[in-house]
């Protein structure tokens, strides 16, 4: 977290006590730091010790592991995410002492109401990339904006940044319509795709989210959209605003051309009505190419030079968990990427092919067994080429396995469709064991998962005897 002495909003930051059930989530931690950082009093618990609890203890930020009513004390709201269950104790107690309740959207919409710009990165895939790739550039070209990241920025030293000037610039997540608690000055969007069917259902029902989501944007304000991605320029004729498009597209208003890879690193040029520039990236991978010309045209349109903008990109190192490389050890290389869904994984799996040439070993925790029921063709499609795939069962979140199917209804697809090197290790704690015994001198590794799967490439590089890149 990135401390200033204020923010852009005045005294009207100054927000009642509040204790945030959950607070070791990458939303709900990144709100409870902005807040901190503005006087406000914050406190939190969450069911058990992580990096992130660490790092708001850290930062002076009191946090309780285990759920009791007497962790609320004198704090006078709190805020729960989704994942926290009706009955939960403190959730309980909450509303039967007639404290004020809010959902963790909600309280960004509350946040969202003390600054007069507010940005809303959104989309299925890529959104929290984005956010850290504008919040890197707006900060070094000197806008001081506060940035909230559903992932931990690693130019940001966390999930947020509370800076001095009127603007914020947050993740909008679009899970639960969460993302219709935002009235935004600028909406930045990634794409749109078939996901969280759990709650929708069906596609279009996703697509009308995202409508009613643009719909909301300030008079006078604009959508900074992905032309790329056909589901988002179909709901174009539908929102009544203005549009600035990007992308690879020749019809796009900001233009990106003539990508160049070399040793894990990618140059291109992004050409918008006035202005053209060339972008040196330290990391692989077209999407995050695509994402960072959004996040350029979003920056111009808030005032930034480009050459300015551009030059930002130089020292930018990604987001925990996003391609990131996680150790080194007897010539084995190991990388982690939260992908879980079959559009990310694919994207994943081609920026690892431009920057290593070593084979390739997968190991795939699929999250939810919802998510794995409904696109379960689609896991199977994106890892079907991969020369060899270890999965493991279900990371399941909040949800019972009725929900879906596990991962064995995985493997037998791949087997089905003949893939000849894919193994089903239920157990994650035994999947360090199974590389030090089947990779070799060359090989790479990357877990690949919203889940835990990250601790078994941090496990196998310990077993090797191997430094691990802190969390």
């Amino acid at each position: 977290m990135t401390h200033q002495t204020h923010c852009g909003c005045g005294d009207r930051a100054i927000q009642p006590p509040t204790h945030f059930i959950g607070i070791g989530g990458a939303g709900m931690s990144a709100i409870a730091q902005v807040l901190r950082a503005a006087g406000c009093r914050v406190q939190g618990s969450d069911r058990s010790e992580s990096p992130t609890v660490e790092m708001l203890r850290a930062q002076g930020i009191p946090v309780f592991i285990g759920h009791d009513p007497k962790n609320i004390g004198e704090m006078e709201r709190v805020v729960y995410t989704r994942a926290v269950p009706d009955d939960n104790p403190e959730l309980v107690a909450a509303r039967q002492m007639g404290l004020p309740v809010l959902e963790r959207a909600e309280m960004l919409g509350e946040l969202y109401t003390l600054f007069e710009t507010r940005v809303s990165v959104t989309g299925t895939h890529g959104k929290t990339s984005t956010t850290a790739l504008l919040g890197h550039i707006l900060t070094g070209c000197g806008k001081d904006p506060t940035v909230l990241v559903g992932g931990e920025a690693i130019n940001l030293g966390g999930h947020a940044r509370l800076g001095k000037a009127s603007l914020i610039v947050s993740e909008a997540c679009e899970a639960y319509s969460s993302f219709l608690h935002l009235r935004s000055s600028m909406a930045l969007i990634t794409n749109v795709d078939e996901d969280h069917l759990d709650w929708y259902h069906t596609f279009e029902r996703v697509k009308n989210s995202f409508v009613g989501f643009m719909q909301q944007i300030d008079e006078g304000g604009v959508v900074v959209g992905c032309a790329d991605d056909r589901h988002l320029m179909s709901l174009r004729p539908r929102v009544d605003c203005r549009w600035l498009t990007y992308g690879f597209s020749p019809a796009s208003d900001v233009r990106v051309g003539y990508l160049t890879y070399s040793n894990g690193e990618q140059s291109f040029e992004v050409e918008g009505a006035d202005w053209k520039v060339g972008v040196h990236l330290p990391l692989p991978g077209r999407h995050l190419a695509l994402n960072a010309a959004g996040a350029l045209a979003a920056a111009v349109e808030l005032g930034c030079d480009p050459l300015e903008a551009a030059a930002t990109l130089y020292d930018f190192r990604g987001v925990r968990r996003r391609l990131e490389v996680k150790g080194r050890v007897r010539g084995v290389t190991v990388l982690d990427d939260y992908a879980h869904h079959p559009a990310e994984i694919r994207a994943t799996l081609e920026a690892v092919a431009e920057a290593y040439d070593g084979p390739l070993t997968v190991i795939f925790q699929p999250h939810l067994y919802s998510r794995t029921a409904e696109h379960l063709h689609g896991f199977a499609s994106a890892l079907k080429n991969v020369p060899r795939v270890v999965l493991t069962d279900v990371y399941a979140a909040r949800e019972d396995p009725e929900r879906g199917v596990q991962t064995d209804a995985l493997y037998d697809l791949l087997v089905q469709m003949g893939h000849p090197d894919v193994h089903y290790v239920p157990q994650l704690h035994d999947v360090p064991a199974w590389l030090e015994s089947n990779v070799r001198p060359g090989d790479v590794i990357i877990t690949v998962g919203a889940g835990d799967v990250v601790t078994a490439g941090e496990q196998f590089l310990r077993l090797a005897g191997a430094e691990v890149a802190s969390a």
